[in-house]
């Protein structure tokens, strides 16, 4: 899968990735597939709160909103592919709904924020099932 540019996103922040990898090496690479399938299924869940929390008018921005595994599959990005709306002429409106605007009539401010709300919504659960698959990791190397 080509990486694809993204111009906002929102990550879950691991200082040292591969030390973190090198780490996991301990409980064996059973440990590791399920951290990678539990950081999949968390970046789907991020992806469908995002949709279901984006702004509605024409559906395009809510459907254009993309999942991108890291190289070793132990993080993710939820965010827009800025060519997706400037390869169609389309300004990048992504960008003021998650970081808001003043609205050039009314003088009103407006935020439709929902990267930000979809992390944190799933990063609770993202950290225990992580948690469970270390644990059940151990306990099957404990046998």
């Amino acid at each position: 899968m080509p990486k694809a540019p993204i111009l906002l996103d929102v990550r879950v922040k691991q200082q040292t990735q591969r030390a973190t990898i090198a780490n996991l090496r301990q409980y064996g690479r059973t440990s590791i597939a399920a951290l990678q399938r539990v950081t999949a299924r968390s970046g789907a869940r991020a992806q469908a709160a995002a949709f279901r929390f984006a702004p509605v008018d024409t559906e395009y921005m809510r459907t254009h909103i993309h999942l991108v595994l890291s190289a070793q599959r132990m993080a993710y990005q939820i965010g827009y592919d800025e060519s997706d709306f400037t390869g169609t002429g389309r300004p990048p409106y992504y960008i003021f709904q998650e970081l808001g605007f003043r609205h050039w009539l009314s003088g009103a401010f407006i935020q439709n924020a929902h990267l930000r709300p979809a992390f944190e919504q799933e990063h609770p659960r993202y950290l225990r099932e992580v948690a469970q698959a270390l644990r059940t990791s151990a306990q099957r190397m404990a046998v």
